[in-house]
C-alpha cells in the first residue's frame, strides 16, 4: 500500500503547492508547510526504526488535509465548515496589532475577548505568532493547522507501538487517524481540534508511556 501512497502523496502536494502559490497568501503557506513538514519528518525519522512507513503515512496525511484546506480557502467555505477559523484569523491579528503597539484606539469588545480565558484563547497567540512570521496569511495559519494534524498519524502510530507492543495495531491505528474523513475536515482547516488530538497523542506519563483520550 505505501508503494501507491506515496508517489500519489508527492504527485498531490506537487498540485497543491501550485494552488496555494496561486492564492492569496500562498507563498507564506508553503514555506510554513515546508519548514514545519521537515522538521516534523526529521523528528518521526529519527525516533522510529520505521521511518519509511511514518514517512508516506505523514505525507498522505498532509496531501489531504492541506487539498481540503485549499478547497474551503478557494470556495470561501470556512463559515460552514468551521466558522471559529475567522474568529481565530480575527482576534489573532488584533493580537498581533498590540503586541507590535500598532493599536491606538482600543475597542472594549476585542479587549475583553483577548483577556477572557475562554476556549480559543491558546489559538489567539498560536494565530498572532505566524502572522508575526509571515503577515497577516490565514492560509498559512491554515496550512500550520493540517500540518499538525498530519502529524497526529505518526504520533498515533508511536503512542500505539509503546502501548501494545504490536506493529500491526500501530499500523491500523495511524492509518485510521490518517483517512478518517471527520478528522480531516477538523484538522485541515484553522481549528484546534486537530491540535489538541495531536497533544493528546504526544502526552507522557510518568512512566514514559504514551496516553490518548
Amino acid at each position: 500500500m505505501e508503494r501507491f501512497l506515496l508517489p500519489a502523496s508527492l504527485l498531490g502536494l506537487a498540485l497543491i503547492a501550485v494552488g496555494m502559490l496561486l492564492s492569496d497568501g500562498g507563498p507564506g503557506a508553503v514555506m510554513i508547510t515546508l519548514v514545519t513538514s521537515l522538521l516534523a519528518l526529521a523528528l518521526f525519522r529519527h525516533f522510529s526504526d520505521e521511518g519509511n512507513f511514518l514517512t508516506v503515512v505523514f505525507l498522505t496525511g498532509l496531501s489531504t488535509r492541506l487539498a481540503f484546506g485549499l478547497f474551503v480557502h478557494v470556495f470561501d467555505l470556512r463559515d460552514f465548515f468551521g466558522g471559529d477559523a475567522n474568529t481565530y484569523d480575527w482576534l489573532g491579528s488584533e493580537l498581533l496589532l498590540r503586541w507590535t503597539g500598532a493599536v491606538i484606539t482600543s475597542d472594549p469588545i476585542v479587549e475583553w475577548r483577548l483577556a477572557s480565558i475562554g476556549g480559543g484563547w491558546g489559538m489567539y497567540d498560536l494565530v498572532a505568532a505566524i502572522y508575526f512570521l509571515v503577515g497577516k496569511n490565514i492560509l498559512a495559519a491554515q496550512a500550520f493547522c493540517g500540518v499538525i494534524g498530519a502529524a497526529t498519524a505518526p504520533m498515533t502510530y508511536l503512542c500505539a507501538r509503546r502501548l501494545f507492543q504490536n506493529k500491526q495495531v500501530a499500523r491500523t491505528s495511524s492509518y485510521l487517524v490518517c483517512f478518517f474523513p471527520a478528522f480531516i475536515i477538523w484538522s485541515g482547516q484553522l481549528l484546534k481540534d486537530g491540535l489538541i488530538v495531536f497533544f493528546f497523542t504526544s502526552f507522557r506519563d510518568d512512566d514514559g508511556a504514551g496516553v490518548t483520550a
